[in-house]
C-alpha cells in the first residue's frame, strides 16, 4: 500500500497569510485544488495540517477529505512529514506533495505512485521516487516524491525544516528520476503574485 501525505501545516509566512485559503480563478481555494488532484490518485492520503488551524480544518472536513494534526508543525516541515509517515506507518511507501502546488495533474501523481510501486511488489529493493521537468533549458527537481518503506526510520528521525532533502541527499545511488511533461510538479506558490501567474495560465489554457 502506498499512501499519499499531503503537507498543508505551513504557515504561509512569505505569502502574507494563509496562502491555502486563497482562491484560484474559479473562485475555489488552493487547498481544494491541490487537494482534488492528489486524493484522486490513491486509495490511502491524508493531509498534514497545523494545530488550531479550525479553517482549514472544516473546509477540508466539508470537501471530504481526511486529515491530521502535526502537533510539533512549528518546528518545520519535517514534523509534518513525520506525523504522515506515522500515521501510517507499515505502509509500503509513501508520497508526499506539497499543498501549495495546486496545478499538478493527477494522471501525474498516479504515474510517480506506480513507478515506487514497481520495486516494491518486484525486488523489494529501497526506491526514492524523483519527478523531473525541462524548463526552457534547464532540467528542475519537482514534487511529489515517493519514499519505500526501507526509508520509515529515517523519515521518522527528521528534523528542521528541510523536510527529507537530507535522506535525498545521503541515498543518491536509491534514487530514480522520472522525466514528467506535467509543469505543475514545479509550481508553488509562495507569493501573491504566483497565484495571479497561474490564473493567467489557466485563462491562456482556456
Amino acid at each position: 500500500m502506498i499512501a499519499g501525505i499531503l503537507l498543508a501545516a505551513g504557515r504561509g509566512s512569505r505569502f502574507g497569510g494563509d496562502k491555502l485559503l486563497a482562491p484560484l480563478a474559479d473562485g475555489r481555494t488552493m487547498i481544494e485544488h491541490s487537494a482534488e488532484r492528489f486524493f484522486g490518485a490513491f486509495d490511502n492520503a491524508v493531509c498534514v495540517v497545523r494545530p488550531q488551524d479550525e479553517v482549514l480544518q472544516t473546509l477540508l472536513d466539508q470537501s471530504g477529505y481526511p486529515w491530521i494534526v502535526a502537533e510539533r508543525a512549528h518546528e518545520g516541515m519535517s514534523q509534518s512529514l513525520v506525523a504522515g509517515v506515522a500515521h501510517w506507518p507499515h505502509a509500503d511507501g509513501w508520497m508526499v506533495g506539497l499543498a501549495d502546488m495546486p496545478t499538478i495533474e493527477t494522471e501525474t501523481i498516479v504515474s510517480l505512485r506506480q513507478q515506487l510501486q514497481k520495486p516494491i511488489s518486484t525486488d523489494d529493493s529501497a526506491t526514492i521516487i524523483v519527478p523531473w521537468f525541462q524548463q526552457s533549458q534547464v532540467r528542475k527537481r519537482g514534487h511529489p516524491v515517493g519514499f519505500s518503506h526501507h526509508f520509515r526510520e529515517e523519515l521518522l528521525a527528521l528534523q528542521g525544516d528541510e523536510g527529507a532533502r537530507s535522506i535525498l541527499k545521503s541515498h543518491g545511488d536509491c534514487r530514480v528520476d522520472v522525466e514528467c511533461w506535467d509543469p505543475g510538479i514545479l509550481q508553488d506558490v509562495d507569493l501573491p503574485e504566483d497565484i495571479v501567474r497561474l490564473n493567467s495560465q489557466v485563462s491562456r489554457q482556456n
